[in-house]
């Protein structure tokens, strides 16, 4: 196998794990969403891509992980953490068995 056909490959692999990652996030939102709303509890979730931490990170792979999310940028944790302090609050009351997609783009696969 050559090197252009191991790439592609290990793209269609990543695309299929984020896919799947996606639609059991849906699936279990679901599920739970059925089974809480009957006691006024709601149920979502936060789908998360690629987020700044602590954690190193070679400046070649940043840029790598960067150039393959439309927003061209890693998601900083505050933004994650305002879906979720969405998703907890009053103003999300009626919101159930959802999935807030905070992926940049990342699922859109444009390279």
């Amino acid at each position: 196998m050559n090197d252009e056909a191991r790439k592609s490959r290990s793209i269609k692999i990543r695309q299929s794990i984020l896919q799947e990652a996606h639609e059991r996030a849906k699936r279990e939102g679901k599920t739970v969403g059925l089974e809480g709303a009957k006691f006024n509890i709601t149920s979502n979730a936060v789908l998360v891509g690629v987020a700044k931490t602590d954690a190193p990170l070679a400046d070649d792979v940043r840029q790598k992980l960067e150039n393959r999310i439309l927003m061209r940028r890693l998601a900083e944790p505050q933004e994650i953490a305002n879906a979720v302090a969405y998703l907890v609050s009053d103003e999300a009351q009626y919101m159930t068995g959802a999935v807030m997609n905070m992926l940049g783009g990342l699922d859109l696969f444009v390279f």
